[in-house]
């Protein structure tokens, strides 16, 4: 299992139009089983939005060294929004990405993968992510953290309180490394950046 190591952190700022564009198509008002104030639900939508966006198109930059996956896939959902995506989040694969986004001052190694349990499939295998935004200049980053085969997932987790509500995940230090592939054209980090450049996702929305 995952012993707490730098994730693959791959650059997605050159890409923020695209994710911008097909997050704010999937910004349907739909229901929280933790958010219950309409309002709040509502103003929460658009970043995570950005951030699930970040991830997805993230996995498919460590995938296939292009964004051509995400893009694809989100052409096809977006014909059918209400439709679910049947616990897969690229073409041709079994890979479902669940990205948080980090905050300033806080480490992955607090983060835990969760998958609701309406959208679990056994079948799938899930990859935790965490999203950062910087400031001045833009920059957003994705760290793939580790992944979990969801025939494994429920031996794993563990209860966690959010919002008030229990809910079930399995930490980061169950979850498997990430295998460190590097692609021509896609820039990683080799670390987190320093937490007092962090800027809100919300201001660099375009």
């Amino acid at each position: 299992m995952l012993n707490i190591q730098i994730p693959t952190i791959i650059d997605v700022s050159e890409h923020w139009e695209t994710i911008s564009r097909h997050a704010r198509a999937s910004c349907l008002d739909g229901k929280s089983s933790i958010i219950h104030d309409r309002a709040e639900r509502r103003s929460r939508l658009w970043r995570d939005a950005l951030v699930g966006h970040s991830g997805e198109l993230a996995l498919s930059l460590y995938m296939f060294g292009h964004p051509h996956a995400y893009v694809k896939s989100r052409l096809e959902r977006e014909k059918n929004p209400w439709a679910g995506d049947g616990g897969t989040d690229l073409p041709g694969t079994r890979l479902d990405v669940k990205t948080s986004y980090l905050g300033p001052g806080k480490s992955p190694s607090g983060y835990a993968l969760f998958v609701r349990p309406r959208e679990f499939h056994q079948e799938t295998v899930y990859v935790l992510g965490t999203m950062t935004v910087l400031r001045s200049p833009f920059k957003a980053y994705v760290g793939l953290v580790g992944w979990m085969p969801g025939k494994e997932y429920h031996q794993f987790k563990q209860s966690y309180t959010y919002h008030g509500e229990k809910i079930q995940g399995v930490p980061i230090q169950q979850l498997y490394p990430m295998m460190p592939l590097r692609w021509d054209g896609v820039t990683y980090l080799d670390a987190y950046p320093a937490t007092h450049q962090h800027g809100g996702i919300e201001d660099e929305a375009v």
